[in-house]
């Protein structure tokens, strides 16, 4: 895996749902209300050979989440 091929999943599956979330999130926050469905993988909890960057970027987007989910929760209910 080159540098290219890392960035390039990585900006497509992890940092995408970041910056389109972080755009929902600041119309949430204001309004107190909302919901953000983010799309992962089951590749995110089972190893497959060859699938790594993507499972690692998959599980990312899972973690990621749950810690928005958390955090903002946190602002809103503040």
């Amino acid at each position: 895996m080159t540098d290219e091929e890392w960035n390039s999943i990585m900006d497509v599956n992890l940092r995408g749902v970041f910056l389109c979330s972080q755009i929902a999130g600041r119309e949430m926050i204001k309004r107190k209300q909302g919901k953000i469905v983010n799309i992962s993988s089951n590749i995110s909890q089972v190893l497959q050979p060859g699938r790594g960057i993507y499972a690692i970027s998959k599980a990312g987007v899972s973690h990621l989440t749950k810690v928005m989910a958390l955090e903002w929760a946190l602002i809103i209910f503040m």
